[in-house]
């Protein structure tokens, strides 16, 4: 990953230089998944990591990662919200939950949201999507098949507005939204 090595190259050059000194401190990046790989190299070298956006929960863990902060809380609280609306003010008991499989951000949200469902007696389907390093739309489509073939009504989507267009584009061709 190149902004690893980056980082990398960053905190390993010469503690003398005057023209490229070592970082004190680093901003994080925004993807959850990438916070995760920073923290884990920042904390090594005992550099504090702030992220703006990172939200996933994992990045709460203080033992793996003791010096990762953030400006926000993470998703732990904000994915409660949403099962608990549907099923107290909705009266919805089971829908589905659409993730990206390799981002931090998906998988944490889906993980609470899983915890509050077992806590309160509803059904969640989950729906990993393979996007990353390379998809084909036949290969999504199958993805969702899995949303066709359970006849849910709900669905809550975890996807950023840059996977938004094409996981809906192959979900209208499939037949489960539109």
């Amino acid at each position: 990953m190149p902004a690893v090595k980056g980082l990398t190259d960053m905190i390993t050059r010469s503690p003398t230089s005057i023209v490229e000194p070592q970082p004190c401190a680093v901003l994080g990046t925004i993807r959850s998944s990438v916070a995760v790989k920073f923290a884990t190299v920042t904390g090594v070298y005992d550099l504090l990591q702030v992220s703006q956006e990172a939200t996933s929960d994992a990045l709460d863990n203080k033992v793996l990662y003791p010096l990762f902060s953030r400006t926000h809380t993470s998703d732990a609280g904000s994915a409660r919200l949403l099962p608990k609306f549907m099923n107290d003010v909705m009266d919805i008991q089971k829908f589905a939950v659409v993730y990206l499989a390799d981002d931090g951000y998906g998988t944490s949200y889906l993980k609470v949201v899983q915890n509050y469902a077992r806590e309160n007696g509803l059904y969640v389907l989950p729906v990993p999507l393979t996007l990353y390093p390379t998809y084909t739309r036949e290969g999504l489509m199958e993805e969702l098949k899995v949303l066709l073939d359970s006849k849910l009504n709900y669905v809550i989507g975890v996807i950023f507005d840059s996977e938004y267009a094409e996981i809906m584009e192959a979900a209208r061709e499939l037949g489960v939204a539109g």
